[in-house]
């Protein structure tokens, strides 16, 4: 849906593509919480809990100049900085997806 943004025009091309996702990201962070409690043992468990939030609180440092840099695109091949912004990162996020789909597994069973 961020790639979908690029395109937007108003208020209301802002809010429809935004919501699907706003929903989604609602339950990620209990989701992986519940995904950690079902993988790993109670002495594995804390310290997968705080990598997980450390990633969080690193990926914000690592996005934050990133988007600025993209956002600073300004009339870079006739889009405005933010539209550059958002088809860059819903791009890259549509690489990741597709990349952990072939990684990820479902069941401990499965697990290398």
């Amino acid at each position: 849906m961020t790639l979908v943004m690029r395109f937007m025009s108003g208020a209301t091309s802002f809010y429809v593509p935004r919501f699907p996702p706003g929903i989604a990201e609602a339950g990620f962070f209990p989701g992986v919480m519940y995904y950690l409690t079902t993988w790993l043992p109670d002495s594995a468990r804390r310290r997968a809990g705080a990598l997980f939030l450390g990633g969080s609180a690193t990926a914000y440092i690592v996005t934050g100049p990133i988007s600025g840099a993209l956002l600073e695109m300004r009339g870079l091949g006739g889009f405005a900085g933010w539209r550059w912004m958002f088809a860059r990162e819903g791009a890259l996020s549509i690489i990741v997806v597709l990349v952990a789909a072939f990684f990820l597994v479902s069941r401990i069973q499965d697990a290398r």
